[in-house]
């Protein structure tokens, strides 16, 4: 029988380079969920009801104003990114659920992000695999 021998090279840099790939696959991810979540927080501000009572302790906006995304993003696991879009602050999350239950702006906003996030993705992605990340 004859003996087979095969030298391969370049396995250290191919390691670098799936380990950079998948540096910027999960930069682009991010990049997409927080995205998303500005897509979100904007949807909600359009929607969110503004108070126009005589009550001089609400002020008018305070609910939209206070629709924010959060700064850090959560992992549930690995190659996963989450953000979270909600009124922040006592008085406006309190007032929040009450106006969410009349009118709502939330789930509506959810539902425009998810229809986004296709595209915003494909766009993150696709600058992901030009090295943009």
């Amino acid at each position: 029988m004859a003996d087979f021998t095969a030298r391969i090279t370049g396995v250290p840099e191919l390691r670098a380079a799936l380990k950079q790939i998948a540096k910027s696959t999960d930069r682009a991810t991010m990049y997409a969920a927080r995205q998303g979540g500005r897509v979100a927080k904007q949807a909600a501000r359009r929607r969110a009801p503004v108070y126009k009572g005589s009550r001089s302790d609400i002020p008018p906006g305070r609910l939209k104003k206070a629709i924010a995304s959060s700064k850090r993003l959560k992992a549930p696991a690995p190659g996963t990114w989450g953000v979270t879009v909600a009124p922040r602050g006592y008085p406006a999350s309190a007032y929040a659920r009450q106006q969410e239950a009349r009118t709502p702006y939330m789930q509506p906003a959810l539902e425009q992000a998810i229809a986004a996030m296709p595209a915003i993705a494909a766009k993150a992605w696709e600058r992901a695999s030009r090295g943009r990340h």
